[in-house]
Formats: C-alpha cells, structure tokens, sequence
C-alpha cells in the first residue's frame, strides 16, 4: 500500500460520521483533560509553596507522622481521579 493510499484511507474514515465522533470525542477529552490538570497542577505549586513557608520546627514535627506521605498519596488519587473522569468524557458519545 502507497502512503498516497494510506492517507487517503485515514481521511476517509477520519471525515466519515463515525470517524468525526471519535475526533470530537478524544478532543473534548484531550482539552478538558488538560485544562482540569492544568489547574489541579497550578493549586499543588501554590500547596508547595505555602508548605515551604512553615517554620522547620513544624516541618520537622509533620515530617515525623509521614505527613508529606500521606499527602502525595492524596494527591496522587486525586490526579487518577480526574484522569477516569476525563477519559469517560472522551469515551463517551458526542452528538
């Protein structure tokens, strides 16, 4: 098969009716996807920051109940969270 071919193939299918729900769908996904984590990234630097001002007598003192453990671990769902949710957003069906 020529590229000629094989790009002509990938226009079709991606002009044709289903190929333009899959297209919005990923698009509708990819953006809010990434506005949502765009945020969610802006409000960790902002935690980070706050953070980095305790005085080292607290940050000594949380460091010993694993606090910044228990943190990422919050963090970390919350970022798989909001990825599920965007990915049921690009699955779902877009009219």
């Amino acid at each position: 098969m020529s590229l000629k071919a094989l790009l002509v193939a990938v226009a079709d299918f991606t002009l044709s009716k289903a190929g333009s729900s899959i297209m919005k769908g990923l698009g509708l996904g990819f953006v809010s996807s990434a506005v949502v984590l765009t945020l969610f990234q802006q409000l960790i630097s902002y935690a980070q920051n706050e953070w980095g001002k305790m005085s080292s007598d607290v940050l000594q003192i949380l460091a010993l109940g694993n606090i910044d453990y228990g943190l990422s671990i919050i963090v970390g769902a919350c970022v798989l969270r909001i990825t599920l949710m965007m990915s049921k957003v690009s699955i779902g069906q877009v009219k």
